[in-house]
């Protein structure tokens, strides 16, 4: 398969630095993290990854854009005090969002990190755990790409109104009936989801190169490279132990991004994860084409499907046989669609 070929941003470059530049030529495991107006949280992001660089040979490229604070002076700064191997480049990015700096930071890797294996990615507000570049890099070992676990960060979680803990409730609830549903449709290798997270994402630099790199999107950057990956038969890989923490701010950098969605359900709207689908969609998914990345419906599904998703996931679940539960679908689909050849 053709990787894509995108056209890079039009950007200005205000400078490149590189701290301990041997360390960051030798390099295998690279940390790539885009910043914008990130001089309160990248510090705590920064000392979550200091101590488990020099183990695994790891550097980090920051890509600080269109920023107005002084978010690359600090990290300059931490990385000299804290010895950080770091590839900061600090400039203007006129079109793409995170999805053209995190793909201007794929770039940099290969021109400054020439021996880099494993290309890892996280947000500026985020806490990996210790231990999560041996974790990931673990995975990418035998895959070619690994999302992580991502979850929220305790404290920031529990300050959250009750309003909003219902509703998230509402949707894991949603999630995980659509597992259920994916894994019964298909027991013996169906893609599942696309919760691919530009936080906790890691992927081999000669698969990250072979696809084509990020994307250059405002959002959902992240979901669209594993689309691409899935497309392409690469070996992805689920690394649990890989953890990483996010903040629950309400005000973001990627429109449509985990910072929205928390903002919409703090005013009490409708807000569905990108990854999740109406049941409607479930019940084509066997019998149609679908992508990874496609467009995130408007409407409040998971409320009034969640429901009729259950009762599909019980009935499935007493179907004795794969035979069987393709039947019950497909009778579904003809009847659904009004085509002849359905059961009676």
């Amino acid at each position: 398969m053709t990787a894509p070929s995108f056209v890079s941003p039009e950007s200005r470059a205000a400078r490149l630095v590189v701290v301990g530049e041997q360390a960051v030529r030798a390099a295998e495991v690279v940390i790539c993290i885009p910043a914008r107006d990130e001089e309160a949280l990248l510090p705590r992001c920064l000392a979550a990854l200091a101590p488990q660089l020099s183990p695994l040979r790891a550097a980090i490229v920051l890509i600080v854009n269109n920023s107005r604070d002084a978010t690359a002076r600090i990290a300059l700064a931490k990385a000299r005090e804290w010895r950080l191997p770091l590839i900061l480049w600090e400039g203007r990015i006129e079109a793409g969002g995170v999805g053209a700096a995190r793909r201007l930071g794929g770039r940099l890797v290969r021109d400054r990190a020439p021996r880099c294996r494993f290309l890892l990615s996280t947000d500026a507000d985020a806490v990996p755990a210790p231990g999560w570049i041996a974790a990931m890099a673990g995975a990418l070992r035998w895959a070619d790409a690994a999302t992580g676990l991502v979850q929220p960060i305790p404290a920031e979680l529990a300050a959250m109104p009750q309003a909003f803990h219902s509703q998230s409730a509402l949707h894991a609830r949603y999630l995980q009936l659509t597992e259920e549903f994916l894994s019964l449709v298909a027991p013996r290798g169906g893609q599942g989801l696309n919760l691919a997270s530009g936080a906790n994402f890691g992927i081999r630099f000669d698969a990250y190169e072979g696809v084509g790199g990020y994307a250059p999107l405002a959002s959902h950057e992240d979901r669209d490279l594993l689309a691409r990956l899935r497309t392409g038969g690469w070996r992805l890989a689920h690394a649990r132990d890989a953890v990483v923490q996010v903040s629950m701010r309400a005000e973001g950098r990627a429109p449509d991004g985990m910072s929205s969605g928390i903002a919409q359900r703090l005013a009490g709207l409708p807000a569905t994860d990108s990854a999740l689908r109406p049941l409607s969609t479930l019940l084509r998914q066997p019998f149609e084409q679908t992508r990874g990345a496609d467009p995130v419906p408007t409407s409040d599904f998971v409320a009034s499907d969640i429901a009729a998703l259950a009762q599909w996931v019980e009935r499935l679940s007493r179907c004795p046989t794969d035979q069987a539960r393709e039947h019950l679908l497909w009778r579904e689909y003809c009847a659904t669609h009004r085509r002849p050849g359905a059961a009676s």
